[in-house]
C-alpha cells in the first residue's frame, strides 16, 4: 500500500467514527426526555427492561450509551439490578440497528448529510436542530463507510494483510481481536461497521467475521466497566452483569458454531455481504438475550458474588457521567437538590429539638451538605451549557437558588444548635424561639413541596411571600422585646439564626 492509500483509509475510518459518535451524541440530546420516561419508569421487570433497552439502544444507536445510563440509574436507585439486567440485554439487541442501517444501499450518505445541514440552518428550535445534527452525523458515517470500503481495496494485494488473515483464522484469536478492537473503540457497532467494509472487499471471510463479532460484544463492556469505577456497589454490579452476560452469550454462540452451520444460514440471505454480517450480529445478540433472560436472577447472583459490599453504601443520585444526556443529568441534579433540602431541613429540626432539650441524634454535618451544594451548583452550571430550552434554563435557575438558600438555611440551623448553652431563659423566651424555629420549618416544608411536589402556582408563590413577610415581622417584634428585657446574648444570637433560617427558607422557592 502507498502512503496515499493509507491516508485515504485512515480518513475514511475517521469520518466513519466521527459520524457515528456525532449521531449518537445528538440523538442523546434529542431523545433525552423520552429516555427519562422510558428507562426508569417503564422498566418494572426484566421483560419490560428488555423491551426498553432494545428501544433505547435503537434510538441512540449505541448500547454503550444505554448501558452507561443504566449504571447511573442503578446507582441512583431508580432501577433494580434485575430490571437493569433486562435493559442491558435489550441494549445488545438495539445496537444491531447500526449495522443494519449501514447495510442499506438505498441510504446515500451525501443526501442524509445535506438534509441534516438544511434542518440545522432552517430551524431555531433546539430539539429540531439536534435532530438535524444527528441526521448530519448519520450522513457523515455513511460517507466514511463508503470511503473506507473503497480505500480497503488495495489491502487484498498486500501480503501483510494475507498473513494477518491467516493468523486470525483460529476462532479464539478472532474473538480476542474483536474484543481488543471494540475495547479501544468502545463500540461494538463501530467494530461491525469496519468488518462490513472488509467483508465487501473480500478481505475477511464471513466465518472469521462471526468470531470477531463475538469478541466485539465482550470488548464493548469496557465502557460500562469504566463508567462504574468509583460508583457504588449497585452500579458496579450492573456493569458486572453486562460483562457476565456478554461473556456467557459469546461462549454459548461460540460453542453452537462448532456444531451448527450458522454462517451457511447467513449466506443464504443474498449477495449483500453487509446485510449478511448485520444479520449475524442481530442473531448473535438476540439469541443470547432470549436464552439468558430467564436466568437474569442468576446473572445478578453471580454479579453479587464477584462484587461484594454493602449495597446501601451511597445515597448519591447524580454522577457526572450522566452529562452524556443533559436532560437526564438535570433530573438527577433535581433529586440531589431535594436530598440537600432534606438534609438541611433535618438540621433545622435538630436545632429546634436541641433547644427543647430532647435532641438525641447527631444529624448531618454542615461540611457534608456544603460539599453537596457545591457539587449541585457545578453540575447545574455544566448542564446549563448543554441545554438551551427556555423551561430547562428556568428550572436550572430555580434549582441553583434553592440549593444556595437551603444551604444557608442549614448553616443558620447549625449555628442555632451551637448557640445552645443549656441556660434557662424563661418560658416566654423559649416559646418565642420555638415559634421562629417552627415558622422556618413550615416555610421549608412549603418551599420543598412547591419545588418538588408540583408546579409553583401563583397561589403558592403568594402564600410563600405572605409567610416570609409574617416571619420577618414576627422576628423583629420578638427581637425588640427581648433586647428590651436584656435577655442573654446567646439567646439573641440563637433568635437571629432562627430568623435568618426562616428568611432563607422563604427564598428557596
Amino acid at each position: 500500500m502507498t502512503i496515499n492509500e493509507i491516508i485515504s483509509l485512515l480518513g475514511g475510518l475517521a469520518l466513519f467514527l466521527f459520524g457515528l459518535h456525532m449521531m449518537s451524541e445528538k440523538l442523546e440530546r434529542t431523545l433525552g426526555k423520552i429516555l427519562q420516561g422510558l428507562l426508569p419508569r417503564r422498566t418494572k421487570n426484566r421483560v419490560s427492561g428488555l423491551f426498553a433497552g432494545t428501544v433505547a439502544a435503537g434510538m441512540l444507536q449505541s448500547s454503550s450509551a444505554v448501558t452507561v445510563l443504566t449504571v447511573g440509574f442503578v446507582q441512583a436507585g431508580l432501577l433494580s439490578l434485575k430490571s437493569a439486567a433486562g435493559v442491558i440485554m435489550g441494549a445488545n439487541i438495539g445496537t444491531t440497528t447500526t449495522a443494519l442501517m449501514l447495510s442499506l444501499t438505498c441510504l446515500p450518505g451525501a443526501m442524509l448529510a445535506g438534509a441534516g445541514m438544511l434542518v440545522t440552518l432552517l430551524f431555531r428550535r433546539d430539539r429540531i436542530r439536534q435532530a438535524g445534527y444527528a441526521l448530519l452525523g448519520a450522513g457523515v458515517m455513511m460517507i466514511g463507510m463508503q470511503w473506507m470500503t473503497e480505500a480497503m481495496a488495495p489491502l487484498k494485494q498486500w501480503n501483510g494483510m494475507k498473513y494477518l488473515m491467516l493468523g486470525i483464522e483460529q476462532p479464539l484469536l478472532a474473538v480476542l481481536l474483536g474484543a481488543g478492537v471494540a475495547a479501544i473503540l468502545q463500540s461494538s457497532a463501530a467494530t461491525v461497521g469496519i468488518l462490513q467494509a472488509m467483508a465487501v472487499q473480500e478481505i475477511l471471510p464471513l466465518q472469521t467475521a462471526f468470531y470477531v463479532v463475538l469478541g466485539a460484544n465482550i470488548g464493548t463492556c469496557m465502557t460500562a466497566v469504566m463508567a462504574s469505577s468509583g460508583a457504588n456497589v449497585s452500579a458496579r454490579r450492573a456493569a458486572a452483569v453486562h460483562l457476565i452476560f456478554n461473556v456467557l452469550g459469546a461462549a454459548g454462540m461460540f460453542a453452537a458454531a462448532q456444531y451448527l452451520p450458522l454462517m451457511d444460514y447467513a449466506a443464504q440471505m443474498g449477495g449483500n455481504v453487509k446485510l449478511q454480517l448485520a444479520l449475524v450480529h442481530v442473531t448473535q445478540n438476540a439469541a443470547s438475550a432470549l436464552v439468558l433472560l430467564p436466568f437474569a436472577g442468576l446473572l445478578c447472583a453471580l454479579a453479587r458474588l464477584f462484587v461484594r459490599g454493602d449495597q446501601k453504601e451511597s445515597t448519591r443520585c447524580y454522577d457526572e457521567r450522566m452529562l452524556a444526556v443533559p436532560s437526564l443529568a438535570l433530573h438527577q441534579l433535581e433529586r440531589e437538590t431535594q436530598r440537600l433540602c432534606d438534609m438541611n431541613r433535618q438540621q433545622l429540626q435538630l436545632a429546634a429539638e436541641t433547644w427543647q432539650g430532647d435532641a438525641a441524634e447527631e444529624g448531618p454535618g454542615v461540611e457534608e451538605s456544603a460539599a453537596l451544594e457545591k457539587e449541585i451548583a457545578e453540575g447545574l452550571l455544566q448542564v446549563r451549557g448543554r441545554l438551551s430550552g427556555e423551561k430547562d434554563v428556568q428550572r436550572i435557575r430555580i434549582l441553583l437558588q434553592a440549593a444556595a438558600q437551603s444551604q444557608q438555611m442549614g448553616e443558620h440551623a447549625w449555628q442555632l444548635r451551637m448557640a445552645y448553652r443549656g441556660e434557662d431563659y424563661g418560658e416566654e423566651a423559649m416559646d418565642d424561639l420555638m415559634l421562629m424555629a417552627h415558622k422556618a420549618l413550615n416555610m421549608a416544608d412549603m418551599a420543598q413541596q412547591a419545588l418538588f411536589g408540583g408546579k409553583m402556582t401563583g397561589e403558592k408563590e403568594q402564600s410563600m411571600h405572605l409567610m416570609a413577610r409574617d416571619a420577618a415581622a414576627c422576628a423583629q417584634e420578638i427581637r425588640d422585646r427581648h433586647m428590651a428585657c436584656m435577655t442573654g446574648a446567646a439567646y439573641l444570637e440563637a433568635l437571629q439564626h432562627a430568623a435568618s433560617a426562616a428568611t432563607c427558607a422563604g427564598k428557596m422557592a
